[in-house]
This record gives C-alpha cells, sequence and structure tokens, in this order.
C-alpha cells in the first residue's frame, strides 16, 4: 500500500512543473469554492422567497380582470359571421334535409 518509490516519484514530478501543479490546485480550489457559493446562493435564494411568500395566499383568492383586445365594430361582427357560415341567410343554421335540428338549438 505504501510504496516509497511511487511517493519519491510523485514528489519530484511536482517539483519539476511547479507551474502546472499551482495551476491545477488553484483549478480545484476555484472551482470548490464557486461550487460552495452557488448551493450556498441558492439555498438561501429559495429560503428568502419561502419567507416571503409563506403568507401570500392564506385563504385567499384574487381576480383580476383586463381587457384584451379593443371592442369590435359591427363591421367586424358581420364579415366574422359569415366566414364561419352562420349568416342570417338560413341555409347553413337551419333544420337539416331529415328535419332535425343540430344539439342545442329550437325550432
Amino acid at each position: 500500500m505504501f510504496d516509497l518509490d511511487r511517493w519519491t516519484e510523485i514528489a519530484v514530478t511536482l517539483r519539476s512543473n511547479r507551474l502546472r501543479t499551482f495551476l491545477t490546485a488553484a483549478g480545484v480550489f476555484w472551482g470548490m469554492f464557486m461550487l460552495v457559493v452557488m448551493l450556498g446562493f441558492g439555498d438561501g435564494l429559495e429560503r428568502g422567497i419561502k419567507r416571503s411568500m409563506s403568507g401570500f395566499a392564506t385563504n385567499s383568492v384574487y381576480v383580476a380582470t383586463t381587457t384584451r383586445m379593443p371592442p369590435h365594430s359591427p363591421s367586424c361582427r358581420e364579415s366574422s359571421s359569415s366566414r364561419l357560415g352562420t349568416s342570417s341567410a338560413g341555409t347553413a343554421g337551419g333544420p337539416t334535409s331529415s328535419g332535425a335540428t343540430r344539439p342545442g338549438t329550437t325550432r
């Protein structure tokens, strides 16, 4: 398990490549540091949002009304009804050839 020859070789290699050893150690340190910082930031953000929203909507209902589109002019309604086939001419909305009406309509 403990082989002195291997550890000697590792020490010689680390001493001969000091810049590479330093950059590798700095990269490992920086990566671990950033991991801890990001995990801490995410945990703190989650706790803060939960704390600020804890009593927000307890037994409450919020209703908001907005107008999404401006009202249409009568000419727009006529053109859209003729496109849909619901004109007042009588053929599209009337009884079928068998005399039955569509569901939801009356004679």
